[in-house]
């Protein structure tokens, strides 16, 4: 199971310019190349993208600051980066277009309520798997 972190070297390298454009460019294809691979040997790619809405992820970034139970889930660059909010969508619609091919399609479930999220994707992964 791969989170975000697989996909980061086309999100946070090109909303923050870590690299030049050309460095970054290519990975589109060796994480295609990759998946493919994993493919051909056998392996079933099921991948998800939970979005939630801007002012969910606020409501939820407000949450872990009220509840004290959640403060361990509360990083303070998470408020850093929303101000990327629109660059980070941008770099995510560019990810899933060029990332989301036949052997490892995306599939998009609305994240605002997870009771909601949660069926759907586990519906969505377990449906998939035995496919």
């Amino acid at each position: 199971m791969f989170n975000r972190s697989h996909y980061e070297d086309v999100l946070v390298v090109r909303v923050h310019n870590l690299v030049p454009q050309r460095t970054w460019m290519p990975r589109y294809d060796a994480i295609n190349r990759f998946e493919q691979g994993l493919t051909e040997s056998g392996v079933r790619i099921i991948k998800l993208m939970l979005h939630i809405s801007p002012d969910e992820q606020l409501a939820r970034l407000r949450a872990r600051l009220e509840d004290p139970r959640k403060y361990w889930k509360y990083n303070p660059n998470d408020v850093d980066e929303r101000a990327f909010r629109t660059a980070y969508d941008e770099a995510y619609e560019v990810a899933l277009t060029r990332c989301g091919t036949a052997a490892a399609p995306w599939h998009i479930v609305p994240a605002d309520h997870k009771w909601y999220a949660t069926g759907p994707s586990l519906t969505c992964a377990w449906s998939i798997s035995r496919t």
